[in-house]
């Protein structure tokens, strides 16, 4: 299990099984972490100090060695320059800004979400694109570019819809696997409370 220290500038290592923990990246800001689901072999990072994805090849201790500090990861690439913009492209040309949530589609795909109201999408062969969002100080539902949206986690289930934790919006979507986004739970126009309920009838904070 990793875990983002923001404060620390560090990621921490919890082996599960025996409770060690050890600090096998220092880094500048993290924010999310997730490991590659299909091979858990390639840990990944969010910054926004500087404002990019970093990709480290993770070596998983063995199940019947002693507690001890893994093998330092290796860094393989970093996505954005560092800028906090918006700039399509390639890993080291591409722009993002203020990067934070971090999960993997069906595809392979990364999904990077942030506080720039938009959802940004890394391939496995390493274009970074924004797929869902234009930047624009809101929430409207809708499909792809002309949704708008401030995700700044996001989740994605067995069937390869997505949910979007929606910071200032104070509710939580829900994107098809064609791109379609909506209101799942919370109230538009905005609403922040601590409301149980369904759907538009909930309210969060």
């Amino acid at each position: 299990l990793f875990i983002s220290d923001t404060s620390n500038g560090k990621v921490h290592m919890l082996d599960t099984s025996t409770g060690f923990v050890s600090t096998p990246v220092s880094i500048g800001a993290p924010l999310g972490v997730c490991v590659d689901p299909a091979s858990s072999s390639s840990l990944y990072i969010v910054t926004t100090g500087p404002h990019a994805v970093h990709a480290y090849g993770i070596t998983q201790p063995s199940a019947t060695a002693a507690p001890a500090a893994p093998a330092m990861p290796t860094l393989t690439w970093t996505a954005g320059d560092g800028t906090a913009a918006f700039k399509e492209g390639t890993q080291g040309v591409a722009q993002l800004q203020a990067p934070y949530g971090i999960t993997f589609d069906l595809n392979g795909d990364i999904i990077v979400g942030g506080d720039g109201y938009y959802l940004r999408r890394i391939t496995p062969q390493g274009r970074v694109f924004t797929f869902m969002g234009d930047g624009t100080v809101a929430h409207t539902d809708g499909i792809r570019l002309n949704a708008h949206l401030r995700a700044l986690d996001i989740a994605v289930d067995a069937a390869g819809t997505m949910f979007t934790a929606e910071y200032t919006q104070c509710l939580v979507g829900t994107i098809t696997a064609a791109g379609t986004l909506s209101v799942l739970a919370g109230q538009t126009p905005v609403s922040c409370a601590s409301t149980v309920g369904i759907g538009a009838a909930a309210a969060f904070k």
